[in-house]
């Protein structure tokens, strides 16, 4: 089992005493209920008070090996998400309250992982950053190391690698957010568990376990084997549609990097393509589902269900078909250096997908769409500006507006404006990708 949540099945090298304590789960009847919005399936049980679970959630996190650090790019990246999606990821129903911290970085390449414990405590290791920022098509272990083979994290202009990261950070708050741990802390709310994680957990010293303790309590809740790895299964796949949820409010962050990112993750760990489910560890009862299964969950449920037939994405040559023709003709788009076809061309498909399905949601209510072009700026004004991000925005006759950011061209600022302003006849490849997207932007939006 986890301890919410080893986010990817298969190798991972990580071994901790505490992997079979208070790890997070609940049963939920059907994710294929989900609708426009999170699941409504936040844990009704408070076995534990609020001042009860942060201590818990401190110690927890102490109990986890290595160093952990903070990391201002994992952070900001957080708080966008926290930022879109107020009401969920800030909890208040009126008698309790519970609030998510900056998440931090555990310092260890080794390991490929993510994680919360109870007190809304998120963590990330620096192995799963790596296979993120990693570049394209290298998967190579050796070359982990190489700090060349990277691309920066939360910069202006690595609007991938912030995707990708947020869809992991959201997962994460997904469990949070249901309030996962709570359900198997009392192994499906026994009442008899329950009472023996508070005596444990408490007596003599209220607030403090020692690592005894925590072994007695790891013996006496974690037995239900069976019950425990079946309902992980399927918290791990809500975890996974609610982050894209949550992933799909942002401005900056598409659900189609998530898609990306397993098949990316899958790659890098020598994972094979099965849709069945695997298990983290062999012998553990904290399985997850198989990560081609996920990518095609996520993609029929947030980009196919929105877009329809207007879309299609081959799972095995990771090509796209709009409108019947390959897209850009050669089904994967255009690539860079620093991002491939299929990374940039999933990226823009995903929050197509997303405006389409803001727009469906509140039809004929538009009052208008417009496309917003914004220069990228550094910090350093001796950086040359050269690159542009494009957006799409709706505007609602309610007055709220809903936008996506579309992609990054390497087109300076003043030359994107001639381009969209006067659709002039691009001498660049990337020119006419910009022309190319903005023209399917407008099919796929009001087909």
């Amino acid at each position: 089992m986890t301890m919410t949540t080893i986010f990817f099945a298969g190798k991972n090298k990580w071994h901790m005493v505490l992997v079979a304590c208070l790890a997070a789960s609940m049963l939920v009847s059907s994710v294929s209920s989900l609708e426009a919005a999170a699941v409504k399936r936040v844990n009704p049980h408070y076995t534990f008070s609020e001042k009860e679970e942060n201590v818990l959630g401190e110690q927890m996190r102490e109990w986890i090996p290595g160093e952990k650090v903070w990391n201002e790019d994992v952070k900001a990246i957080f708080a966008e998400i926290v930022k879109a999606n107020p009401k969920d990821l800030n909890f208040d129903d009126g008698e309790h309250k519970m609030y998510l911290n900056d998440p931090k970085v555990l310092n260890d390449s080794s390991m490929v992982n993510a994680m919360t414990v109870p007190g809304g405590n998120v963590l990330i290791s620096k192995g799963l950053l790596n296979i993120v920022n990693m570049k394209e098509n290298i998967f190579d272990e050796s070359k982990v190391k190489e700090t060349g083979n990277y691309r920066r994290s939360n910069k202006a202009d690595q609007i991938f690698n912030n995707s990708s990261v947020g869809f992991y950070l959201a997962h994460e708050m997904s469990h949070w957010y249901n309030r996962d741990w709570v359900y198997m802390s009392g192994v499906g709310q026994n009442q008899e568990n329950i009472a023996v994680i508070k005596r444990v957990l408490f007596k003599g010293n209220p607030g403090r376990i020692t690592d005894q303790q925590l072994q007695s309590l790891v013996a006496q809740v974690g037995t239900n084997n069976n019950m425990l790895s079946d309902t992980n299964m399927e918290v791990e796949r809500l975890a996974d549609l609610n982050g894209e949820y949550f992933i799909s409010r942002t401005t900056n962050m598409s659900v189609g990097s998530a898609i990306h990112g397993f098949w990316k993750a899958r790659k890098n760990l020598g994972f094979t393509d099965i849709d069945e489910e695997e298990s983290w560890k062999p012998g553990s009862t904290g399985k997850h589902p198989g990560t081609l299964g996920r990518e095609k969950t996520l993609y029929n449920k947030f980009i196919k269900g929105p877009l329809g037939a207007l879309v299609d994405f081959d799972f095995t040559t990771r090509a796209f078909t709009v409108g019947g023709k390959a897209w850009f003709g050669n089904g994967h788009g255009l690539g860079t250096k620093e991002v491939t076809a299929e990374e940039r061309t999933i990226f823009f498909i995903g929050q197509m997908a997303s405006l389409r399905a803001e727009r469906d949601s509140h039809e004929n209510d538009i009052q208008s769409n417009d496309i917003e072009i914004r220069p990228i700026t550094y910090l350093n004004p001796n950086v040359k500006a050269d690159q542009t991000l494009v957006y799409a925005k709706l505007t609602f006759k309610d007055g709220h507006t809903y936008s996506k950011l579309l992609d990054k061209f390497n087109i300076a600022y003043d030359r994107v404006n001639v381009l969209v302003g006067f659709k002039t006849v691009p001498a660049v490849r990337e020119e006419e990708y910009l022309l190319y997207e903005l023209s399917e932007c407008k099919r796929l939006l009001l087909s």
